[in-house]
């Protein structure tokens, strides 16, 4: 249980649709999973995204953010936590909305992966919201639906401008219980309520990189390796730090630093034996 003002972990299962202007609300009735539905009142949400200059998060499917606004305004980290479940890591909002208030248990998640670049204001993206629960038996919260106008840009590094300026309607399914028996099931059962009002499966799967879909580097390509140790005779040796993101709730982390006068690894292809 984290003390109150540490940051908070949960992982969240959702799917995002395109959909056209004009295209009316899906209805749940006939499910039978689904008793009852109920609208919250409107929200509107603005958020900073925050990345090195060349998008090493966004290339990794991670997100980080300032959001305001809803009921879970604060600092989020998200990262990957299988095909389409992330793990959601939320820090107070604090006062200050620049790269020098981004919380420090944050960055220490993804140092390994930034290293010494700076992490700066990438994207802007307002989003107002509508958002339906949708509750099961016993009058429990199922999953949330939400209808999105969302108005995006990036923010230029030189100038601190917005520019390429665009804006789109979307649609949100989450559930409220991703660790349930049966969550990918109850999602595609939803999900297809969604397809039959209109809506379609998106090229970007997240709203983050629409802003810079075409700008965005390739994550490096996992290939074993074999580790071969050669212990130094008088000269320091540095070990570049990696994150290992786990496709598990309980996402662990690797970091490292210099280790002066310990071995030094080299990597080569593993060899494969003979046939």
């Amino acid at each position: 249980m984290p003390k109150p003002g540490e940051p908070t972990r949960h992982v969240e299962l959702e799917r995002k649709f395109d959909v056209a202007e004009g295209v009316g609300q899906p209805s749940f009735d006939g499910l039978l999973a689904v008793t009852r539905t109920h609208r919250l009142p409107t929200q509107t949400l603005q958020a900073v995204y925050f990345d090195t200059a060349e998008h090493h998060l966004a290339a990794r499917r991670i997100t980080l953010r300032r959001r305001t606004g809803g009921p879970d305004a604060g600092w989020h980290l998200k990262l990957p936590s299988g095909s389409e479940a992330r793990t959601e890591v939320r820090a107070a909002l604090g006062s200050g909305t620049g790269t020098a208030d981004i919380p420090e248990e944050l960055l220490d998640v993804v140092l390994a992966i930034v290293r010494d670049r700076a992490l700066i204001p990438v994207a802007r993206i307002a989003t107002t919201r509508d958002v339906t629960v949708i509750h099961g038996f016993d009058d429990v919260a199922l999953a949330e639906f939400c209808d999105d106008a969302v108005s995006a840009a990036r923010i230029d590094p030189t100038g601190g401008g917005y520019v390429d300026e665009q804006s789109w309607r979307e649609w949100e399914l989450e559930l409220v219980d991703p660790g349930s028996g049966d969550a990918t099931g109850l999602l595609n059962r939803l999900g297809n309520r969604l397809l039959d009002a209109g809506a379609t499966r998106p090229v970007t799967a997240r709203s983050w990189p629409k802003c810079w879909a075409t700008r965005l580097p390739r994550a490096p390509a996992f290939r074993p390796t074999r580790f071969t140790v050669r212990w130094p005779s008088r000269s320091n040796c540095s070990w570049c730090g990696t994150v290992r993101c786990a496709p598990t709730p309980t996402t662990r982390f690797t970091r490292c630093g210099w280790r002066p006068g310990r071995s030094a690894a080299s990597c080569r292809p593993p060899r494969l034996p003979s046939a």
